[in-house]
């Protein structure tokens, strides 16, 4: 056992048993134990001295002695005292029991364990540099001593260090108090009182990266000098020192208690030989890496006053990136803002959906970059895959949402329609060529043309822009490949208008898209030669996404030119080149980017030279304003006003003619005023006669012809009526008459599938499972339903996604309900939970 040690300990056992120092003596510690293995002896004593190799005065106390400080304590501070005297019996010595207790307690092995783990990660080039300047200042310090040095004279830390040192995301909560026990704490008696106590608390708190709190108890760890005199004794403490001891922000054992014993200095020697200093648990958070912490670049000063200074630099990343287990990376966005041809101003940051921070700047016209946030190897999944996952998803509302964040991925959905939508062209950029691989190609294109009746002006454009004119080169009759193809040859773009009729796919990813709007969602497919351009500058009244499936093309977007064409109610007709302005986007579109502008951007489009292009251009919200709502309403409302109120039927004055009009507007008879007045209370008045709810249904009506009819997955064509296994088969008709029962259980097809539309006398329910994939090729499908069944069906509505039983519909009796379910199934909104069997 070091005999330093027990020294210092046998000081502050004297001192406590002189009654310098008092400690209040646990109860579980009050019972003495019997059979000490060891007692007082003179000749314990006399090794103990023969150890020390120097005179300890337990009268006067040592000036000058260096203590190395025991090993760390288990944790819970549990260490127990076997053999303490009750209070007011005959003390044994306190170096006797003393030494018992290093024999017992400070060889156990989580003592061992705790030191060495905090040793192994202290940096032997580092360690050293401390130790030696340790050994420096407290050499220092003691020739002072022995100098005469004045008994007031304090060993003080730099106090500023803790505050610089201090991380941000921690809470850890630091306890000391001077135990009963081994100090590291040097004391020197002259005339101190009896009852005076050396005690200090500190709390240290900080805001950890989880929450979690983390409890660090140190004890005396530094060297404190008491004054000679009656004075009151004064401790001073380095308080940079429980800081350093501070496990760092994401250590590996987050819930861990760290305790510092007494002790970081090592003895010091009389003679010019020293020993070198050691630090307990000072130094791993030098070492350990400072994850989930936020530090900024810091100088931190060696305590004692060191004459060098040791710098440790620390440079942590604004956003510390925790590695995911899935081998999808976390999409980085360039946002460019760009403004009539100027020099873009980049902004890396990354792109978090539900983020609704508008980008800086005025101009109109983003480009967004995503870098590995698609595509093969990257982990983001093809239009395939999402396809695929659309059917594991029961509500066809959210399928349409998923499929949209997939279509403008990496760009967040709430960010794109709180600051772009109606508002800015943005043109997201991936750098992924197959990203929309399966959805459309030129290959299929000369399939369609091949094998499909394709009718040039009805399904096939083809079209040419030179020398500011644009030319539509439209044959009559069936466009045959030979003839396509040769006028694409001759410069022409050919633009097939409605590729959802020929392509599954795109009538899939179209179908499942205008739920997501409420609107028509169509398409028009582009291909264009080399160094060629089809269509002249021009606006639309539609919200248009551009998808570059193959090749290159350069596009130039402009804003609207004046207010008035500010998100317009009709498409514009063809412009010049001149009176566009600058253009507020002008990028080269490549495979797997998207294009977004809204209705009013002018825009054109041309093919660089040695390259074709094809694009896929999704249009919805056409006529599908607050204006286009108003249009009918206030007719409708001006009807009914007309017919329950009689001042809309009162007489206008006689003589009005006189004083209205835009003759007399700046005329300033006073019998305007009354006039207008009249007029804007009536108007005011014509809102409570405004049948809001009918023209939302006509609109709903309208909607619904304009649809696609649904793509049925297997599994639904299987519950559907289209699964029953009716068929002809040996000369006779096989598995005829499946019968639903109050037993089965139902569900609607769609949520927005069928629509409730009351219409004169009648109640009429209009749906999309019969509409031509060709755009209003049909008249609107419907049923007429009788008003009994109407619960019944709004019943179908609010359960949507989930089954219900027949025979829990709102009907009046078992009769009407399986009637209703039938001539619903039967049309195909409606499928089972279970396959029917005849």
């Amino acid at each position: 056992m070091d005999g330093t040690r027990v020294s210092a300990l046998a000081i502050y056992r004297l001192q406590e048993h002189a009654g310098i120092i008092k400690k209040e003596i646990p109860s579980r510690l009050q019972k003495p134990r019997k059979g000490h293995l060891l007692s007082l002896s003179k000749n314990i004593k006399k090794k103990q001295k023969q150890k020390e190799k120097k005179k300890v005065s337990l009268n006067k106390g040592c000036s000058q002695v260096g203590t190395e400080g025991p090993d760390p304590l288990p944790k819970d501070n549990d260490f127990k005292v076997e053999g303490q005297p009750e209070a007011g019996a005959p003390q044994a010595s306190p170096l006797v029991a003393e030494v018992e207790k290093r024999s017992r307690s400070l060889r156990r092995q989580k003592a061992q364990t705790e030191t060495a783990e905090l040793e192994r990660v202290l940096p032997s080039t580092a360690r050293a540099e401390e130790e030696r300047e340790e050994e420096s200042v407290l050499a220092s310090a003691a020739v002072g001593k022995r100098s005469g040095t004045s008994s007031n004279q304090k060993i003080k830390r730099q106090t500023e260090e803790p505050e610089r040192v201090q991380p941000r995301t921690q809470t850890v909560v630091v306890e000391e108090e001077r135990e009963a026990g081994p100090s590291a704490v040097v004391e020197k008696e002259s005339g101190v009182s009896k009852n005076q106590k050396s005690k200090k608390k500190g709390t240290l708190s900080q805001t950890a990266q989880g929450g979690e709190e983390r409890k660090v108890e140190q004890t005396s760890g530094a060297v404190e000098k008491l004054s000679e005199g009656p004075g009151k004794q004064q401790v001073k403490r380095e308080t940079a020192e429980p800081e350093r001891v501070l496990p760092p922000a994401g250590w590996r054992e987050e819930g861990r208690k760290v305790e510092q014993l007494p002790g970081t200095a090592e003895k010091l020697s009389e003679g010019p030989r020293k020993k070198k200093v050691r630090r307990q648990a000072a130094e791993p958070e030098r070492d350990l890496p400072p994850t989930g912490r936020v530090d900024e670049d810091r100088e931190v000063e060696p305590s004692l006053g060191a004459a060098k200074k040791q710098k440790i630099q620390r440079q942590v990343a604004e956003r510390v990136r925790v590695p995911s287990p899935s081998p999808t990376p976390t999409p980085t966005v360039v946002i460019e803002k760009l403004s009539g041809g100027q020099k873009r101003k980049k902004v890396k940051r990354d792109l978090v959906v539900g983020d609704k921070k508008k980008v800086e700047g005025g101009a109109k016209g983003e480009l967004v970059e995503g870098h590995s946030s698609c595509g093969a190897g990257s982990g983001a999944p093809s239009l395939q895959q999402v396809l695929q996952e659309l059917g594991q998803i029961p509500h066809s509302k959210r399928r349409a949402a998923r499929l949209f964040e997939w279509l403008i991925s990496p760009l967040s959905v709430d960010h794109f329609f709180s600051w772009m939508w109606e508002k800015d062209a943005v043109l997201v950029r991936r750098g992924n060529p197959d990203y929309y691989r399966g959805l459309f190609s030129t290959a299929e294109l000369d399939a369609v043309l091949r094998g499909e009746d394709v009718q040039f002006g009805q399904h096939l454009d083809a079209a040419r822009y030179r020398n500011g004119q644009r030319e539509t080169l439209n044959p009559p009759g069936r466009a045959l490949p030979a003839t396509a193809w040769s006028l694409y040859r001759d410069g022409c773009s050919l633009r097939l208008l409605c590729p959802q009729a020929f392509s599954a796919v795109v009538w899939q990813v179209l179908s499942v898209l205008q739920e997501h709007f409420g609107s028509m969602v169509g398409a028009n497919a582009y291909l264009t030669p080399p160094d060629s351009q089809g269509f002249a500058p021009h606006y639309d009244d539609i919200e248009a996404f551009v998808l570059q499936l193959e090749g290159k093309k350069l596009w130039r977007v402009y804003k609207p030119r004046e207010p008035v064409e500010e998100l317009p109610q009709f498409s514009s007709p063809n412009f010049g080149p001149q009176g566009l302005g600058k253009p507020v986007l002008q990028e080269v579109l490549e495979p797997g980017d998207l294009l977004y502008f809204p209705r009013g951007f002018i825009h054109q489009a041309e093919c660089e030279p040695g390259v074709h292009s094809l694009h896929l251009t999704l249009s919805t919200f056409q006529r599908n304003s607050w204006g286009d709502l108003l249009e009918p309403l206030l007719p409708a409302a001006l009807q009914a006003a007309m017919e329950e109120d009689v001042e809309f039927r009162r007489g206008l004055p006689r003589d009005y003619l006189d004083y209205m009009g835009v003759q007399h507007s700046e005329s300033g008879d006073p019998r305007r005023g009354p006039f207008l007045e009249k007029v804007q209370r009536l108007l005011t008045r014509l809102v409570q006669y405004a049948p809001v709810d009918a023209v939302a249904d006509q609109r709903a009506k309208g909607f619904l012809h304009d649809c696609l009819p649904p793509v049925l997955s297997e599994k639904e064509r299987a519950l559907s009526v289209h699964g029953l296994p009716a068929r002809w088969e040996a000369g006779e008709a096989w598995d005829v008459g499946a019968k639903i029962t109050t037993e089965t259980q139902v569900r609607l097809l769609r949520h927005g599938l069928t629509r409730l539309v009351s219409e004169d006398d009648s109640v009429l329910l209009y749906y999309t499972v019969e509409n031509s994939r060709v755009y209003h090729q049909g008249e609107p499908k419907y049923l007429e339903i009788d008003s009994q069944y109407t619960d019944a069906i709004e019943y179908l509505f609010s359960s949507y996604p989930g089954f219900v039983q027949v025979g829990d519909l709102p009907c009046d009796n078992r009769k009407d309900q399986i009637a209703l379910v039938t001539m619903l199934f039967e049309k195909g909104l409606l499928i089972t939970k279970k396959p029917l069997t005849p």
